[in-house]
């Protein structure tokens, strides 16, 4: 939510470029120090065994000689075109947040300002930006992503099992999407299903992850082979016998859960970890069931499981100490932020989303279409639309989660147009008609006239006064 202060935004164009600077500033990522483009903001890179050598050379080159001062140097002139362009890709990229457009808005004045003036144009905007609520809660989120590390009771120094092999049990969408993330990791990976034909679904799944990967440039093709190379599959659960963490990850549903539990700690080696991705269960009654509950907990993976960085780890009421923690290195190394959890129902995820989403579908009932709600959420800076994001995880997840409970809200409305799809094997994405429709081998949402129809009704039928 800030900007480079201290000059960043006016000295760092100087030394490597506009376009440079605007794409270290913007996007943030680590550059290799080799990289040509940094040539100007580097003056000497060293290999360890001669880094004393070559600090004694530099200083004796520069001693006696005046200083390079960065504020002397001219800004190279580019085409004002090039940050009309960045600003209108930065606002797809980063809907609704505020300092990226001042950040090439700085950088701009820098071309055309005396470095005195855009010292003071910086200045001011950087105090705008540190003063906006939006700048709070970015930093508010980033300390508490750091909190998160820090597990109440356990120990810093806490020992961590070994984890080389990692098993997913149930190859639907979830199961298929936190086995490629554990692949990209850099883990051996099994992948099982007691059914031919979801083994079939979940690796054709995995292999279009792979060349997707491979498409948009985040794997080479050699890299994928290596990967694939770690893959294996089948319905066979005593392929399960050297995984040194099973992860499982079929439907919701406590008996089916408890079963598979039962089988696995039978199966599994002593010591391995045993982990289920309940997105709302009980993780002590599935613990419970496999025999070994010390074993066990929870790793609540978010939908697509590859992607969305978040991964809630449900601590049980016997999940041992390195159990734990051997989840929190692991949520590390496959880039992932672990938030430990207590045991309750829905645990914190879910309880935040719930309360979004019933917002949601009380609005479609209310004459609000899908597609409106869902732009007007990411023009306010969300990735995606609530609707959209039913459709991707799938409607029949939540539909089943609230088919166990019975504490839910005395209220006909409550959830009921996901429910209605659900019932009607509108699951979203996976069948290709949800909220939204899809065409063959498409991602992108198609407003269904046919949703609105039946959302009209319904409204009519519970006496909710539909508004334009």
């Amino acid at each position: 939510g800030l900007l480079p202060g201290a000059g960043g935004t006016q000295l760092l164009p100087r030394l490597v470029g506009v376009g440079t600077a605007l794409a270290m500033m913007l996007d943030g990522r680590p550059r290799r120090v080799g990289d040509p483009s940094l040539s100007g903001l580097i003056d000497e890179i060293a290999e360890n065994d001669e880094l004393l050598d070559c600090a004694l050379r530099f200083a004796s080159d520069i001693a006696g000689a005046p200083p390079r001062r960065s504020s002397e140097l001219p800004v190279p002139t580019v085409d004002t075109a090039l940050f009309d362009e960045q600003r209108k890709a930065i606002a797809v990229r980063t809907r609704g947040l505020i300092s990226p457009p001042k950040i090439i808005d700085c950088v701009q004045a820098a071309t055309t300002l005396s470095l005195q003036e855009g010292m003071r144009l910086e200045r001011r905007t950087f105090l705008e930006c540190l003063d906006s609520s939006q700048s709070a809660g970015l930093r508010h989120a980033f300390f508490a992503e750091r909190a998160a590390a820090k597990v109440p009771g356990l120990d810093r120094d806490t020992a961590v099992r070994a984890i080389g092999e990692i098993a997913v049990v149930g190859a639907g969408t979830m199961g298929a999407g936190i086995a490629y993330s554990c692949l990209t990791a850099g883990y051996s990976v099994k992948l099982l299903d007691r059914e031919p034909a979801g083994i079939e679904r979940g690796t054709a799944t995995v292999g279009k992850l792979v060349q997707g990967g491979i498409e948009r440039r985040k794997l080479s093709k050699a890299q994928a082979e290596r990967l694939l190379a770690k893959f294996e599959h089948g319905t066979d659960f005593n392929a399960l016998r050297d995984a040194d963490l099973v992860i499982e990850a079929v439907f919701e549903n406590m008996a089916i859960k408890q079963q598979v539990f039962r089988d696995l700690g039978k199966v599994c080696k002593p010591g391995a970890m045993l982990a289920s991705n309940t997105s709302t269960l009980d993780i002590d009654a599935i613990a419970a069931a496999s025999g070994r509950p010390c074993d066990v907990l929870g790793l609540h993976f978010f939908s697509p499981a590859h992607l969305m960085r978040l991964l809630e780890i449900v601590r049980g009421r016997d999940t041992a100490d390195d159990v734990l923690a051997t989840s929190l290195a692991l949520a590390k190394s496959l880039g992932k932020t672990g938030v430990v959890v207590g045991n309750c129902h829905d645990f914190v995820g879910n309880r935040m989303l719930y309360s979004y989403g019933r917002e949601n579908q009380l609005l479609l009932l209310e004459g609000a279409a899908p597609e409106y709600i869902d732009r007007a959420l990411c023009d306010w800076g969300m990735a995606m639309g609530p609707n959209a994001v039913g459709d991707l995880a799938g409607l029949d997840v939540g539909y089943k989660a609230r088919q166990e409970r019975s504490d839910l809200p005395d209220d006909p409305r409550y959830y009921r147009i996901a429910d209605m799809l659900a019932e009607q094997g509108r699951y979203g994405q996976k069948t290709g008609r949800g909220i939204y429709r899809y065409e063959d081998g498409s991602r992108k949402p198609i407003p269904d006239p046919k949703v609105q129809l039946m959302i009209n009704a319904e409204a009519a039928r519970l006496g909710v006064l539909q508004r334009e």
